[in-house]
């Protein structure tokens, strides 16, 4: 451990005794000059050996260690056959050597002869296999890129964006749900050649059953019709505006982001922010309620009840979400509301479209969640040209515009 000083079986420490040839008493006394200058300890060099054997435990004013001769750990190891104890421990990944390994450590008598990593799929199968799915294949912690691996990368954001449409979960999701995928399918594989090996003895060299589907790793909502409720595009005047969701709480980008070019602004109206998302439109209304004055919320209770039947009832129009439930709560429970108490209620941000406007070279030029917003951002912005009128914006409008309009006419000829 330290200078001269020796731990022997079973954690007993002992001290070389000073009149053995092997004691350095050079570097005792560099040592206590040392110290003596200084208040630090610097480490001398000694010629005392690692490993010692002694035949005399002698116990006086310390525990020396008597008629002493040095020793290699290589004969130890030899000499102690049975005695020595294997202890394995600190499982890891190792990037360097991309397997799943662990320290081996030969133990006598309490005493560490050494320490090495092995494989841990010989000592610990399920573990090393856990590491090797978690770290190898769903972190991509393998060189090897194979097909099966490349085809799961994009079934993996094919799912992840549909989870984000549920607002099921995220990227952290579909790791788990893949890592269960192979974890279902691999056994005793620690590492990519321990992979061929098991798929050559198994599948006849094929990786074919690594290959995952949507329905594989999106099971408990694959019989739900979500393409209506959770769109992946929005037309407008038969241009396809593309949604993006995300899963992000408290993060800006948490929810839907209508990707609009800028010629295309001025066809956007509050209610098509409203109406964009049917699957939201449940929570939209819930939001709505709650927020109101509470001596108006009494009338509606129980709250989630209604909400489920409002949300039936109300269907997409050019009126805003707002406008609609207000006039459904004055015909059907005399409720009279002002805009000020409309102005009142909140929706939450992820609930909100975000607006991303992009110029035609794919710039983006804003993103808000409020219309009005976006509209004094793009006027105030001297690089964006003047936005067009909304019908002028809407390209069915120009081809129609385009077809019956007609210039420099001198004859009645239509």
């Amino acid at each position: 451990e330290e200078m001269h000083m020796y731990c022997g079986p079973r954690n007993r420490k002992a001290q070389l005794f000073p009149g053995s040839g092997l004691y350095d008493h050079k570097a005792v006394k560099k040592r206590k000059k040392a110290t003596a200058t200084t208040t630090q300890k610097k480490p001398v060099k000694t010629t005392a050996p690692d490993w010692i054997v002694c035949g005399e435990w002698r116990e006086t004013s310390r525990l020396f260690a008597c008629i002493a001769a040095k020793i290699e750990v290589q004969w130890i190891e030899e000499l102690a056959g049975d005695l020595i104890r294997l202890k394995y421990s600190e499982s890891f990944w190792s990037t360097q050597k991309a397997a799943a390994l662990c320290k081996e450590r030969k133990l006598l008598l309490g005493l560490e002869l050494s320490c090495s990593t092995v494989k841990l799929s010989k000592i610990n199968p399920d573990e090393a296999t856990d590491i090797f799915v978690r770290n190898g294949l769903v972190e991509l912690g393998i060189r090897e890129r194979p097909d099966f691996l490349k085809h799961n990368i994009s079934i993996c954001e094919k799912v992840a964006s549909e989870l984000a449409r549920r607002r099921l979960g995220s990227e952290l999701e579909v790791k788990d749900r893949l890592f269960d995928f192979y974890r279902q399918r691999l056994h005793a594989v620690g590492s990519y050649p321990e992979l061929r090996s098991f798929a050559k003895r198994t599948q006849n060299g094929r990786f074919d059953f690594l290959r995952a589907t949507v329905d594989d790793l999106l099971s408990e909502v694959k019989q739900e019709s979500i393409s209506e409720e959770f769109p992946e595009s929005l037309t407008l005047g038969g241009v396809e505006i593309s949604l993006q969701y995300n899963h992000l709480p408290n993060d800006e980008n948490d929810g839907v982001t209508l990707n609009v070019p800028v010629t295309q602004l001025g066809a956007i109206q509050q209610s098509t922010l409203d109406w964009a998302v049917p699957g939201h439109l449940e929570a939209k209304i819930e939001s709505l309620l709650r927020s109101l004055p509470k001596y108006i919320r009494v009338r509606l209770h129980p709250l989630k009840e209604r909400t489920t039947e409002f949300s039936k009832q109300l269907k997409p129009s050019e009126r805003t979400l707002r406008e609609e439930l207000n006039e459904l709560l004055s015909t059907r429970f005399g409720i009279q509301l002002t805009k000020d108490d409309w102005a009142q209620t909140t929706i939450p941000d992820y609930l909100q479209p975000r607006i991303q406007v992009q110029s035609a070279k794919g710039k983006v030029l804003a993103v808000e969640r409020d219309l009005d917003q976006i509209h004094k951002t793009l006027k105030t912005d001297s690089t964006v040209e003047p936005l067009q009128n909304n019908l002028a914006a809407i390209p069915a409008w120009q081809q129609a515009a385009n077809r019956i309009e007609r210039e420099n006419l001198t004859t009645w000829n239509f």
